[in-house]
């Protein structure tokens, strides 16, 4: 049997889950449970990066909350699976027992606070300040409502999404995704090719990313592009 013959019913078409991103077509697998957001489902990479973005507010709000009380030494964190009897507060210079802990993975690793009785309130600080719930409701905000768009554009926007999530966290990010662009033969928006070839004869080819990124002439307007294009948006089925 011939799979490319195959089609499914609308039904069943649209019960089909796909990651909440929008434009993303990977596998969904994830769910966002420990940064209170259990209700959407995402690929594995855009899971990765909304817990790194969501647990770095965290962390941050900790530190903020620890030099207000004058405490400006990076705390030490941990694993969970030191165990119970050998857990000592992550406060420099403290040697206090286990009371509280907070995960601050992914974004640190490892990413265990833990607190003794005496620096409880820096845990007790982020308690309902819902940093995932925040960023989701950010994130739905910016859902486009342009109908009529360029195919072109659109797949170009697709692919950048999907490289952007891919190379998250790499030191040069966006020239990993040029090269991605380049490889897929992608195309560049055509008036910079036209405008670069003309007034500095590189010739171009529609999709030569890379090749542009090197050029300091190219190169901050291709990063603001990419940077702009790859900031995540909610599908418009989203609930």
């Amino acid at each position: 049997m011939d799979s490319s013959n195959i089609k499914l019913r609308p039904e069943v078409r649209d019960e089909l889950q796909t990651c909440s991103v929008e434009g993303c077509n990977e596998l969904p697998t994830d769910f966002l449970n420990q940064m209170q957001v259990p209700k959407l489902i995402w690929c594995k990479p855009h899971a990765d990066m909304l817990a790194t973005m969501i647990s770095k507010q965290y962390y941050k709000a900790f530190i903020d909350v620890l030099r207000q009380h004058k405490i400006t030494k990076v705390p030490i964190l941990t694993v969970w699976k030191v165990k119970p009897e050998d857990r000592r507060c992550c406060v420099p210079g403290c040697e206090g027992s286990f009371i509280a802990s907070w995960n601050f993975e992914p974004y640190k690793q490892p990413g265990f606070a833990i607190v003794c009785d005496r620096h409880q309130f820096a845990i007790d600080c982020l308690q309902g300040r819902l940093y995932g719930p925040r960023l989701i409701n950010e994130l739905a905000r910016k859902r486009s409502s342009r109908k009529g768009t360029d195919p072109v554009a659109e797949k170009r926007k697709k692919v950048i999404l999907e490289l952007c999530a891919r190379h998250h966290g790499d030191r040069n990010y966006i020239m990993a995704v040029c090269e991605g662009l380049q490889k897929g033969r992608i195309k560049m928006p055509q008036h910079w090719v036209t405008k670069w070839n003309e007034k500095y004869s590189w010739g171009l080819q529609g999709w030569d990313w890379f090749v542009a990124y090197q050029k300091p002439e190219a190169k901050h307007r291709i990063e603001n592009y990419i940077s702009r294009l790859s900031s995540l948006k909610l599908r418009s089925n989203t609930r």
